[in-house]
């Protein structure tokens, strides 16, 4: 029987399997170096900064604004969500919690968007070879 499969894969058909397998084991390593690499959490109001937090401390901030509009952010086991808020829809309080750089969560009424950013400033979304 080995020499039957032996003899259906020729030298660079081995070679392309190790380089895909050796190339999946690269990327899932990456990836998985990166979610335990943390990130911040980082609030704008209005499209500026306004605080950032680290993501993998656990903690509760009410951000309040001066007319009494507030929303209450929720950092916990490496989640974000908006635990509450005075804004009339609720749609951010219903949010899903977040927990990957990229992902955000917008409260429209109160000009908050809170978004998790990686701890490495890159500006590269990705890299194409």
């Amino acid at each position: 029987m080995n020499l039957e499969i032996k003899g259906l894969f020729k030298r660079n058909d081995i070679i392309l399997i190790v380089l895909i397998v050796l190339t999946s084991i690269f990327l899932f390593v990456a990836m998985v170096i990166k979610q335990e690499d943390g990130g911040i959490v980082v609030l704008k109001v209005g499209g500026e900064t306004y605080k950032d937090f680290p993501l993998l401390e656990d903690m509760t901030y009410t951000m309040e604004f001066e007319d009494g509009r507030y929303n209450t952010i929720v950092i916990k086991d490496g989640y974000v969500e908006i635990s509450d808020a005075s804004c009339p829809d609720q749609i951010c309080v219903n949010h899903r919690k977040i927990q990957k750089s990229g992902e955000t969560i917008v409260c429209l009424p109160n000009q908050l968007v809170i978004e998790i950013k990686g701890s490495s400033q890159s500006d590269l979304d990705a890299i194409v070879n």
